[in-house]
């Protein structure tokens, strides 16, 4: 992509308490056009961290290129149902996968059931349920809950993402959640698969969500970790900044703090691995300060071990979060 034209910046308060002092974390670039200087801080209030010095709203779409579409669902869709992921879909989340008969598979869902209590990478099976994905992209995560048995939705900002997942046959609404007027309590689970990060105003999205959730329904959060050891290893060059994409840049403690105060009860919260971003990392890294364009697929293999250790201890590059809606009163007497 070409570097467009330079645009005006804005600081803007705290997108979740709209605290006016942060200190700063970092500056750092745009991964496709290379601009630079957008700052990212971290609220003395609340402790959330969000990028101050960026594009005006009108200016933003413009850091959004068709190939970003084209390219970053793929990298963030979960992998086909083989025999390993139905093993722990069947024993963590209830679906009604064949079980299969080798004593391998057997072993592999016992253990995966020992693991249940880390496991936040799905929905649990709701029987005949809807499911609704917010920035649902091209669809490649919806297209595997309807695999799964689902009837979904999708709602999608960019008319490019609507246009690749219609394609596809999947029903996905062109427009922002509060624009689609959809009932109170029609969903049974939510998927927020990388959006929560590319709001402005995280509050008003999370009190949508909890409004077409049914009481007691699911929602599904999954998004950058920016206390991961990629993030403090790699500072600027981090990918997962998306600077100015990403307008904030959440922590295990600041993505409880929101959800809680949004009205849902976590259930299980865990750090993820996505293999390829530890290559990107690198690659951006050399591009950034030497002007040398390296290839990924090396470092990817040589630091996935570390990235998996990682992930395990709570250091992932990734977040997912699995939580209920709770009901009305339970979200009154928290606040």
């Amino acid at each position: 992509m070409k570097p467009i034209p330079a645009v005006a910046r804005i600081r803007v308060a705290c997108p979740w308490c709209h605290g006016r002092t942060g200190r700063s974390v970092l500056s750092g670039a745009d991964h496709y056009t290379g601009e630079a200087g957008f700052h990212v801080l971290r609220c003395s209030s609340c402790g959330l961290m969000y990028t101050s010095a960026r594009p005006t709203e009108e200016d933003l779409h413009r850091f959004y290129p068709r190939e970003y579409y084209e390219t970053l669902p793929r990298a963030l869709a979960h992998a086909p149902v083989g025999p390993g992921r139905s093993a722990v879909l069947k024993a963590v989340f209830g679906y009604p996968m064949e079980a299969g008969g080798g004593p391998l598979r057997r072993w592999f869902a016992r253990a995966a059931a020992a693991a249940a209590g880390r496991d936040a990478s799905h929905i649990p099976w709701v029987p005949g349920g809807r499911l609704l994905e917010v920035g649902s992209g091209r669809g490649a995560v919806l297209a595997e809950y309807r695999q799964l048995g689902w009837e979904v939705v999708g709602v999608e900002p960019a008319a490019r993402g609507v246009e690749l997942a219609r394609l596809t046959g999947l029903d996905v609404r062109l427009g922002k959640l509060g624009e689609q007027s959809f009932p109170i309590a029609c969903f049974d689970a939510v998927v927020l698969n990388h959006v929560l990060e590319h709001v402005s105003d995280p509050r008003s999205l999370l009190a949508e969500v909890h409004r077409v959730l049914k009481p007691g329904g699911w929602i599904l959060v999954r998004l950058p970790n920016a206390e991961s050891w990629e993030a403090r290893v790699y500072r600027e060059d981090w990918w997962s900044w998306e600077l100015p994409r990403h307008l904030i840049h959440f922590s295990p403690p600041t993505l409880h703090m929101v959800l809680a105060a949004a009205g849902f009860r976590i259930v299980r919260m865990r750090t993820e691995l996505r293999p390829a971003n530890l290559g990107l990392n690198a690659r951006w890294a050399a591009h950034r300060r030497w002007g040398r364009r390296i290839d990924p697929r090396l470092f990817t293999a040589v630091l996935l071990p570390l990235g998996a250790a990682a992930s395990w201890r709570g250091r992932g590059g990734d977040l997912a979060a699995l939580a209920q809606r709770m009901p009305d009163c339970a979200k009154a007497l928290d606040g």
